[in-house]
C-alpha cells in the first residue's frame, strides 16, 4: 500500500517494487519488439512499439526515482510526461496492424481503404502527440503552479484528441469485424484472375470452362494468427 504524503506531487509515495517491475516488463517487451523488427524486417515497429516502450521505461524509471526522492520535480515530470506521451507511439502501431489485417482478410469489408485507414488515424495520433509534447514541455519548464497546471491542461487536450481517435477507430474496427463475420462486404469482392463464371446447368457440360479457385470468404481468411492479433488489439484498446 502506498504511503500517503501531503507534500508529494502524487499525494503519496509510489510503490517501489511496482515501478521496478514495470521498468523490467517494458524493457523485456521493447527488446522483443526490436528483435521482431530486425528478424522480420518490420521496421515500422521501431518508431512505434520500440520507441513507445522506451518512453514507458523512462517514465516508470522516473516514478521509481520518486519512490526514493518524492520531493524531486524532475522525477515527477519525467514520470508524468513520458507515461502520457509513450502510448501514442503504441497506438500508431495498432492502426498500422489493423490496416494490414484488412489487407489480409479483405478490403471489401472495410468502409475505408487500408492505406487511408492508417494515414487518417496515424495523423490524428501524431496531432495528439504534438499537443501532449507541447503541454509536457510547458509543465516541465513552468516556474509557478499555475504555469504547470496550464501545461497539464494542454496535455489533457492531447489525451482527448487521442481518445476521440481511438473511439472512432473502435467503431470502424467493430463495423469491419461485424461485416466479416456476417459476410456483408461494403463493395463486391474482387474475382481473382483465371476464375470464370460457370455455364448454366442447362447448357452442355462440354462448354463449361474450368473455374479457378474462388476467393475465400472473409471469415475463412481469419486464420488463428489473425484471430490472435485481433484479440491482442482488443485487449490493447
Amino acid at each position: 500500500m502506498a504511503t500517503i504524503i501531503d507534500d508529494s506531487p502524487y499525494g503519496y509515495i509510489p510503490t517501489r517494487w511496482i515501478c521496478v517491475l514495470f521498468v523490467a516488463l517494458f524493457s523485456l517487451t521493447s527488446a522483443v519488439h526490436l528483435g521482431q523488427a530486425a528478424y522480420y524486417r518490420m521496421w515500422w515497429l521501431i518508431p512505434t512499439m520500440v520507441l513507445g516502450g522506451i518512453g514507458e521505461i523512462i517514465g516508470w524509471a522516473g516514478r521509481a526515482w520518486s519512490s526514493w526522492n518524492y520531493h524531486s520535480d524532475n522525477a515527477f515530470y519525467m514520470n508524468i510526461c513520458c507515461t502520457i506521451i509513450a502510448p501514442s507511439f503504441m497506438t500508431a502501431a495498432m492502426f498500422v496492424i489493423m490496416g494490414r489485417i484488412i489487407n489480409l482478410v479483405g478490403a471489401e469489408y472495410s468502409r475505408l481503404k487500408p492505406r487511408t485507414y492508417s494515414i487518417l488515424f496515424i495523423s490524428a495520433d501524431l496531432l495528439a502527440l504534438i499537443i501532449q509534447a507541447i503541454g509536457g514541455a510547458a509543465a516541465a519548464s513552468a516556474d509557478t503552479h499555475d504555469g504547470a497546471e496550464g501545461g497539464a491542461k494542454i496535455m489533457l487536450a492531447g489525451i482527448f484528441v487521442q481518445m476521440a481517435a481511438i473511439t472512432v477507430y473502435c467503431i470502424i474496427q467493430g463495423d469491419y469485424l461485424w461485416r466479416v463475420l456476417t459476410e456483408r462486404p461494403v463493395r463486391p469482392r474482387p474475382i481473382p484472375s483465371g476464375a470464370v463464371t460457370p455455364r448454366s446447368d442447362i447448357e452442355d457440360s462440354s462448354q463449361n470452362l474450368i473455374l479457378g479457385s474462388q476467393p475465400a470468404t472473409g471469415r475463412a481468411r481469419l486464420t488463428p494468427n489473425i484471430k490472435s492479433m485481433l484479440l491482442g488489439l482488443g485487449i490493447a484498446t
